[in-house]
């Protein structure tokens, strides 16, 4: 008879992944969250101006959570950008902001 550990509990093993939220690559480079669900996770690199876009299975393996949003109003000034330079800009200033933290 196997002991049991708790690991087959249900429980999620990663954090749930939240528009806002920045995760880092096995690079140490972040990305935003922009958007997910439970098909699809859209994501931004800092520099890049088109969404990336990956599997959230995919996602969990390639991404470490770094930190949660503390902040909704990022989200909100990032989406309300009117173009790319204008999300990259916004993008960048709200990456400065919590590396500051």
């Amino acid at each position: 008879m196997k002991n049991k550990t708790g690991l087959g509990s249900g429980a999620s093993l990663h954090p749930k992944i939240r528009p806002g939220d920045i995760w880092k690559d096995r690079h140490g480079s972040r990305v935003i969250i922009l958007a997910a669900s439970p098909l699809r996770v859209e994501y931004r690199r800092a520099g890049y101006d088109k969404d990336c876009i990956s599997s959230p299975d995919r996602f969990t393996r390639d991404f470490k959570y770094v930190e949660g949003n503390t902040n909704e109003n990022d989200v909100a000034r990032f989406l309300n950008a009117s173009d790319g330079d204008n999300k990259i800009r916004v993008l960048r200033e709200i990456l400065q902001e919590r590396l500051k933290k």
